[in-house]
């Protein structure tokens, strides 16, 4: 195997490609460091198997460096940091990647490393190399996008672990259980044996769930007053529900078509529910927000982020994401976005009103 050095710059985050069989597969990371860097004395390892919790593994750095040992059921991306003292403040970082090799890693200055003994590595960095190329030549028009590389990069290589994790970048926003399906399984047989398959078989009954013409499951929270506030609450409105945070841009751009489309349906059976998924600390914004971009629409929140008790039921991974209910609770549309978003749900509401 040959060594490789990859340059990074501040504010760039080391991960660590690890990977296993179902069973388990041992992997071995032997950390060593440049002399100039001897005055970091502890390591932190943390990965995240499938979509589950984050696992954390400390170690101190002698003069030999240090180790970390252990067993996966497939690949992971995991953060190395190295800290001067137990305040764990100002880590050193880097990123590099393998799969089921024992592999060196020589930390220096200047967010540099040595990779020994990856594989993966060399994927990665292949690939990053396709990467750079294509941006070349997107800027004279004749490239594809990112999306459409790394899907080539999986359909070509389909037993790498790096296709595991590449397949993992994209599925949390796939929200139709047949393409969810399709995209896993072109990867190998052994890649969708761990956490990351089970996960994949547990988010396609959820997504079933949330079919059009499903039943839209009830929630309770509180809204901004405090006040607990349940779904149901609303049957018999047309309800647009709506999962956004402060700090989510794409779902700020949102807000216009949001304060029209109420405007636009003030006068008819018809409300907005917005589930803010800002954690506790930014309840402040959530508030402030509300009033000075005069979002006049119901607002429910508990704090918890991304654990939020109805992003769970809903499987919510990304954001903005919507669900239109008709005044039965039955899911009609999903993901609407900008104008398009509020012609068909002024479309849909008058035409209902022309019914009655």
């Amino acid at each position: 195997m040959r060594r490789n050095q990859l340059f990074f710059f501040a504010q760039v985050v080391l991960m660590i490609l690890t990977a296993c069989s179902l069973r388990g597969q041992a992997f071995s990371i032997q950390i060593s460091m440049d002399s100039s860097l001897q005055n970091y004395r502890y390591a932190v390892l943390s990965f995240q198997q499938g979509f589950g919790l984050v696992v954390r593994d400390t170690a101190r750095l002698g003069t030999d460096g240090a180790r970390f040992t252990g067993l996966l059921e497939e690949p992971v991306l995991a953060t190395l940091k190295l800290y001067r003292d137990s305040t764990y403040t100002n880590p050193w970082f880097c990123i590099f990647g393998f799969y089921d090799d024992s592999v060196s890693l020589h930390c220096s200055p200047g967010r540099r490393i040595l990779v020994q003994g990856s594989a993966t590595q060399e994927a990665i960095l292949t690939h990053s190399e396709n990467v750079r190329v294509n941006e070349a030549l997107r800027k004279t028009g004749a490239g594809v996008s990112l999306r459409t590389l790394e899907d080539v990069f999986i359909t070509s290589h389909p037993a790498s672990p790096y296709s595991l994790l590449l397949f993992k970048k994209y599925a949390q926003q796939i929200r139709d259980d047949s393409l969810l399906a399709a995209r896993f399984k072109q990867l190998s047989t052994s890649l969708r044996q761990g956490p990351t398959g089970r996960w994949v078989e547990q988010q396609r009954l959820l997504l079933k769930q949330q079919d059009r013409g499903q039943r839209a499951p009830d929630f309770s929270l509180p809204d901004a007053q405090g006040r607990m506030v349940s779904l149901s609450d609303f049957r018999g409105k047309y309800v647009l529900l709506e999962f956004w945070s402060t700090t989510c841009r794409p779902c700020l751009e949102e807000i216009p078509q949001l304060a029209i489309l109420k405007l636009a349906l003030k006068d008819r059976n018809f409300e907005i529910v917005s589930v803010s998924l800002d954690t506790k600390a930014y309840k402040s914004n959530w508030l402030r927000m509300i009033d000075t971009r005069k979002m006049h629409w119901v607002h429910l929140g508990d704090g918890k982020g991304f654990a939020n008790k109805a992003a769970v039921l809903y499987g919510i991974k990304g954001i903005p994401q919507n669900f239109l209910l008709d005044p039965n609770g039955t899911i009609l549309s999903t993901n609407l976005s900008g104008k398009a978003m509020k012609d068909i749900i002024v479309g849909v509401v008058e035409a209902s009103a022309k019914r009655q």
